[in-house]
């Protein structure tokens, strides 16, 4: 997801993989409630699982600024996240109409203004909002260029200065708010590039032992573990002598921060010979988002085929639920792979023939 015009290192597609099955943990835990009898190890699972989401999609734009410098604008890339949007979003659409149609599945929760929102989403998907990392990764490809320029001139003080900056006027504020504030999303997107170009100009030249591996990892993981405790007292009903929403801010703000920042240090050190598999699987990451993200496919996922409220009550709720996450992980990855083996080519180059005709028509 968000890949970029480099030669494939598997440390990174280990992390891309990671990265979205955080993601997906975050979405499967965010479908179980409500839960009427709550147990203490249960929650503690899905505590654990919550912060994953954040993580995960700091990691994929933390790698997107890490390779900035050496990636330029890609046209051929939009036009190919836009066709999977397109093909995701309709794909959704056809499961729907088939489940209904022969009653396999009548998607009892699916409401109808969010069903409404799957048929825009066929209509506009990039513009529809269902996909927030996307409409927040293209605009920040189009305007690449000048920030790329403008971050390679900073100095380190400049460059901490800034981050500084974006982490708290913009990323740490929004945050508060839980992210209602209409560039949150873009901002987040920038904050993370920045801090991922950071990462590769001034910290990956360095040998400083607090940023090795085990000290990376340690403190990455502790981070995370931190996010979850925060996501526990935040769900939990004791009383606290300040308003519930700064727990939030400072899990969104700092925890996560922190683990994403950390865990991007492990992975990028993590020197890993080629694995083909593994390269393999990466790419198939975006379809892997977008296809389980879809308000159809979410339902279909985490109430029905992997109902997340009734594996709640079972035994071993821990042991299922990481299962549930995996399988559909696999599930939307194999759909992937099949899509870009029969239909990717074809669509790419109907795109570059489409696309030569309209310079020829507007451009003189």
């Amino acid at each position: 997801m968000g890949g970029e015009s480099r030669s494939r290192q598997s440390n990174f597609e280990l992390m891309r993989i990671v990265a979205m099955l955080m993601i997906i943990a975050c979405h499967f835990v965010s479908n179980i409630y409500p839960i009427k009898n709550h147990v203490a190890v249960n929650d503690v699972f899905i505590a654990l699982y919550f912060p994953g989401g954040q993580v995960g999609v700091a990691l994929f734009f933390l790698l997107n600024g890490f390779f900035g410098a050496q990636s330029p604008l890609r046209p051929r890339k939009i036009v190919k996240i836009v066709g999977e949007l397109f093909f995701y979003a309709w794909l959704s659409l056809i499961v729907y109409a088939v489940a209904t149609h022969f009653k396999l599945y009548d998607f009892p929760r699916l409401s109808k203004a969010e069903l409404n929102e799957c048929l825009v989403d066929a209509l506009i998907p990039y513009s529809s909002g269902t996909w927030w990392f996307i409409t927040a990764y293209i605009p920040l490809q189009l305007v690449k260029k000048p920030i790329n320029a403008g971050l390679s001139k900073l100095t380190r003080g400049g460059f901490l200065i800034l981050l500084f900056a974006l982490w708290f006027f913009w990323y740490s504020i929004a945050n508060g708010y839980k992210g209602i504030l209409s560039y949150f999303t873009f901002e987040k997107a920038l904050f993370f590039y920045a801090t991922g170009f950071f990462i590769q100009k001034e910290i990956e030249p360095s040998g400083s032992l607090f940023f090795s591996k085990p000290a990376s990892l340690f403190l990455g993981l502790l981070s995370y573990l931190g996010a979850s405790a925060l996501q526990i007292l935040y769900t939990s009903n004791v009383h606290l002598p300040f308003p519930k929403i700064f727990l939030y801010a400072a899990q969104g703000s700092v925890c996560v921060t922190l683990a994403s920042f950390f865990l991007f240090i492990f992975f990028s050190r993590l020197h890993l010979p080629e694995k083909r598999a593994i390269n393999a699987i990466a790419t198939t990451t975006l379809g892997v988002y977008i296809f389980h993200r879809s308000n159809i496919m979410a339902h279909l996922f985490f109430r029905k085929v992997f109902d997340g409220t009734a594996m709640y009550e079972k035994a071993h709720f821990p042991l299922w639920l990481t299962l549930g996450i995996i399988s559909i992980f696999a599930i939307c990855a194999a759909v992937d792979a099949l899509r870009a083996k029969t239909l990717e080519g074809a669509f790419m180059r109907i795109s570059a023939k489409c696309i030569e005709k309209a310079k020829s028509a507007f451009i003189k």
